[in-house]
């Protein structure tokens, strides 16, 4: 098996313990090996063309789709509901990732949540005590915080470095998409993709509830100022304590709270949940073998360790019923997920994708170098969905039998 990332030594218990476990239960042995992530896709593709390498491998949610369309891997339709869980033991989102056109090439092994985490002090000081539910709140709730607490460096955190996956989850908010539901056309720059992406930029342009600063900021810059009390509402995962100190969260821990991103002016709810697939390899050897590990690692017992030990979200629902994610902020998390979704699972959208963090480092580049107007959002909208377009062109436009319904509005 091969498992992107460095090899914590959290990720080497988990395996340590789990491969054990598996040994013991099946006889089966499974020999692991971290790849880079950067260098993982590249890895893989090499591994295709050279028809070797391991049976399993992890995979990035968004490289599903590239790789199912080069047909080197194992099409598990028929095993899902027998071999492996059926389709509704997943969270939504989660599911979204296992491929298109009503096949299955992927199994969701966790899931990265983003949910909404803020401070729940200051938002029940500005009417809100259960956090913003929809756009109008956010933005009303973040004037009255920013009005009273000027020692905040920016009432909402919004990366500038880096993939912003907020981008996606407003657009989403907002029923809107990238690519239209039969796959043919880039709908970047649909009305309601621009509303949504304008509604953020304003939280900037008009509130000051978002500050500039945000365009020089990553993650762990953000994660920071939150835990420093600096911020008072990001949109992130699980992860989000893995840079807090004990006496920070101890501080925080009852002002602090998670749960589903906001609705947009159009009724939709969403929030962005990627992280990690696994697939077989068509040439493995041990196919078999390699569904029951599969198997395995969707126990939910198992994805609770995984949470426990390394912070990922489960993909699978009855994890989230077990003891240890019961406790803490899991259960917001898990109302997150109801409501999750992902970038579409299309072969283009690998080249596609790198368009996102380009759009949202443009309009914080506008703003603070002054450029910025009132057509700079539609202009840059424009100009990304012209060269979508052409990418979605390139890779043969819409695969056979692909059908991915845009988001629609919830209760």
């Amino acid at each position: 098996m091969w498992l992107m990332g460095s090899g914590s030594d959290a990720d080497k218990e988990f395996l340590n313990q789990t491969t054990a476990k598996f040994k013991e239960e099946t006889g089966i042995e499974v020999s692991y090996q971290f790849v880079a992530w950067g260098d993982g896709f590249k890895k893989i593709s090499t591994a295709i063309a050279a028809g070797e390498g391991p049976d399993v491998t992890q995979v990035g949610t968004t490289w599903v789709a590239n790789f199912q369309a080069t047909g080197a891997f194992v099409d598990l339709t028929d095993d899902v509901g027998k071999t492996l869980p059926s389709a509704d033991a997943f969270t939504p989102g989660a599911w979204a990732t296992s491929g298109y056109g009503g096949r299955v090439y992927a199994i969701p092994w966790f899931s990265d949540i983003r949910a909404q985490i803020y401070r729940s002090d200051l938002w029940a000081e500005a009417g809100y005590p259960n956090g913003p539910q929809t756009w109008d709140e956010v933005k009303e709730g973040a004037k009255k915080i920013k009005a009273a607490h000027p020692e905040l460096e920016s009432v909402i955190g919004l990366r500038g470095q880096g993939f912003g996956h907020f981008v996606g989850s407003f657009i989403w908010q907002n029923c809107g998409d990238f690519i239209s539901e039969d796959g043919t056309k880039a709908t970047w720059n649909a009305p309601q993709n621009v509303e949504a992406t304008q509604w953020w930029t304003n939280l900037m342009v008009e509130d000051g509830t978002l500050s500039p600063n945000n365009g020089e900021w990553s993650n762990d810059d953000i994660l920071a100022r939150f835990w420093e009390g600096k911020i008072a509402l990001i949109y992130m995962g699980p992860w989000f304590t893995n840079v807090a100190t004990e006496a920070q969260i101890e501080k925080w821990k009852d002002k602090i709270a998670v749960g589903p991103q906001p609705r947009g002016k159009n009724g939709c709810r969403a929030g962005f949940v990627g992280g990690s697939d696994l697939m077989i390899f068509g040439y493995s050897k041990n196919k078999e073998a390699a569904k029951q590990w599969i198997a395995f690692l969707m126990r939910p017992e198992i994805q609770e360790l995984n949470a426990k030990l390394r912070k990922y979200g489960p993909a699978v629902k009855a994890a989230y019923d077990l003891p240890e994610l019961k406790k803490g902020w899991w259960p917001g998390f898990f109302a997150a997920a109801a409501y999750g979704r992902h970038f579409p699972i299309h072969p283009a959208w690998g080249d596609m994708e790198p368009l996102m963090p380009k759009l949202k480092s443009d309009i914080y580049a506008a703003v603070v170098d002054g450029t910025y107007t009132d057509t700079t959002v539609q202009e840059l909208l424009d100009a990304a969905n012209a060269e979508a377009q052409e990418k979605l062109d390139a890779a043969g436009g819409a695969p056979e039998g692909y059908n991915a319904k845009w988001p629609q509005p919830s209760q």
